[in-house]
């Protein structure tokens, strides 16, 4: 195997561990939001359970302004950014591999 096919294999994990991380992040944002929305009864959910899953058009915004210097959204995106970036990396890399 050649150095670019060992860094794309090495993206592709990177991506998928980075892409499981951010679901995660959403899945304890959401959490965030029902504990601070409904402190009698929080939810619990599973970051598999994708019928329970909010908008996050409604959901970062609520988050920010519940939890105005909260940690997690930050991490979310790049989580998100990154394994985006790792993807794109990785596919540039399999190319240059198979030339």
């Amino acid at each position: 195997m050649t150095l670019a096919g060992t860094m794309a294999l090495i993206c592709w994990l990177g991506f998928f561990s980075l892409s499981l991380y951010g679901l995660w992040l959403h899945t304890e944002i959401e959490e965030a939001v029902d504990r601070a929305q409904s402190p009698a009864k929080p939810q619990e959910m599973s970051f598999l359970d994708l019928e329970r899953r909010r908008n996050p058009w409604r959901l970062f915004p609520a988050y920010r302004s519940l939890y105005p210097s909260g940690r997690l959204l930050p991490r979310y995106w790049i989580a998100v950014c990154g394994s985006n970036l790792c993807i794109v990396a990785a596919i540039a890399l399999l190319f240059h591999a198979m030339k």
